[in-house]
């Protein structure tokens, strides 16, 4: 009787697992992170440009008609400057 007692109270938390539904993995994210690690960004105010650098004199500024002829070999120099090149990249 002793015997039956005992393996009838070892195999009841068995019984119980039994009739439990088996649950869905549960699903979830770590993030470790190194917080020691140094800070790279670092925010300023804002600071004022000054007038002055905001934008150039205009007697810089060497304002003159066109050269047609001088225009259209700096054109026809450009052009084949890109042509060398599209040549040069090409896959051998």
């Amino acid at each position: 009787m002793r015997t039956l007692l005992l393996l009838s109270a070892g195999l009841l938390p068995l019984a119980a697992l039994a009739a439990e539904p088996a649950k869905a993995p549960e699903m979830e994210t770590v993030i470790v992170g190194d917080r020691e690690a140094a800070v790279g960004l670092y925010l300023l105010p804002w600071k004022e440009e000054a007038a002055s650098d905001i934008d150039h004199p205009p007697h810089q500024y060497q304002l003159q008609a066109l050269d047609a002829q001088q225009f259209r070999q700096q054109v026809e120099d450009e052009q084949a400057n890109a042509a060398y090149r599209r040549v040069r990249l090409e896959p051998r």
